[in-house]
């Protein structure tokens, strides 16, 4: 007897709905539409999830690696003066070579150095950009293109594609 009354509850389990009166029909209705809104909740809170995490690693990711900015930036203004002191050099006097050679040498060590962390200058050749050059000059220039780049006032350079300054460049309008 035991074991037709365990049957018996085992079919009415499997099928509830199959006696049950309309408003038990209707509350059970209610109760799977209940569990699949939440069910798609704990899906989009999954994915919300899923991207916060991948967003904070991104974060902590560019955190790291742009962490040096700001001393790479104040360090330019060295490079621009070892620039300045080549420019001032006389080219063709023979006094001057070795001195001229030795700038020119640490110049080249420091923007080495500085490209080891992921310094690279600004492209200043061709079309003007302004996500990566400061216009501050313009001139009617026949040998040029409008909106080409006529000269280069102070180099511009980019942190891991970032920039860290812009180039300020004289542009050709026509």
């Amino acid at each position: 007897m035991s074991e037709h009354n365990t049957n018996e509850a085992s079919e009415q389990a499997q099928s509830p709905a199959e006696g049950a009166t309309p408003d038990e029909g209707a509350a059970l209705a209610n109760l799977e539409k209940r569990v699949q809104e939440k069910e798609e909740q704990l899906l989009r809170l999954h994915a919300e999830f899923e991207n916060f995490k991948k967003r904070n690693n991104k974060e902590r990711h560019d955190a790291v690696r742009f962490a040096n900015q700001q001393i790479i930036k104040d360090l330019l203004t060295m490079l621009d003066n070892l620039d300045l002191a080549i420019s001032h050099i006389p080219a063709g006097d023979e006094a001057y070579k070795a001195i001229r050679d030795g700038v020119e040498m640490t110049r080249k060590q420091f923007a080495n150095l500085l490209e080891k962390y992921g310094l690279q200058e600004v492209p200043t050749d061709g079309e003007f950009d302004p996500n990566h050059h400061e216009a501050v000059m313009q001139e009617a220039s026949p040998d040029h293109e409008n909106n080409h780049i006529v000269a280069v006032l102070q180099k511009g350079y980019l942190l891991h594609d970032r920039v860290v300054r812009p180039a300020m460049v004289k542009v050709c309008k026509k």
